[in-house]
């Protein structure tokens, strides 16, 4: 809040728009009322320090002088990091399982002719939110942490 004002006053020396008066820079560095003069860690209070993906592939191949074959499939799950409130039934954190299919079969129809088939496929299936992971650690990153109050669960429940 110091640098905030210190920035209006190069801007301005008369300092005609300072956002945030003393009094209030002192009564949020001491912690007076979380609810009149908050200070939000952001990071720690919507991320997780961690998130678990998942990955796993197979693969089959083989054949004989005629045909030949091989498939290949892959699985991976990408979970976000954004901590998801128990009371709350909707969940808004990324959740992307990608699939992939391919197939390849060879079959020699005659010494100078060769069939072949080969497919091949890609699958997403995505919840998360529509402007993507990056845009939402950028709003959250740049949210003021001393503008509004973050309502933690203990204070919820005694609002109830």
């Amino acid at each position: 809040m110091r640098l905030y004002n210190e920035a209006v006053y190069t801007r301005n020396p008369l300092g005609n728009s300072t956002l945030y008066p003393e009094e209030k820079i002192e009564n949020t560095a001491n912690g007076v009322n979380p609810y009149v003069y908050p200070a939000n860690d952001w990071l720690n209070l919507l991320f997780k320090k961690q998130a678990v993906n998942q990955r796993g592939n197979l693969n089959v191949s083989g054949g004989g002088s005629v045909a030949r074959y091989f498939i290949s499939t892959s699985f991976t799950q990408d979970n976000g990091i954004l901590k998801v409130d128990r009371l709350n039934n909707f969940n808004n954190n990324i959740n992307l399982k990608s699939y992939t299919l391919r197939s390849n079969v060879d079959v020699d129809l005659t010494k100078t002719t060769l069939v072949s088939v080969n497919l091949a496929g890609n699958f997403d299936d995505y919840n998360g939110p529509l402007q993507g992971g990056a845009d939402v650690y950028s709003d959250i990153m740049h949210s003021n942490p001393v503008r509004f109050r973050h309502i933690s669960r203990l204070h919820r429940s005694m609002l109830i």
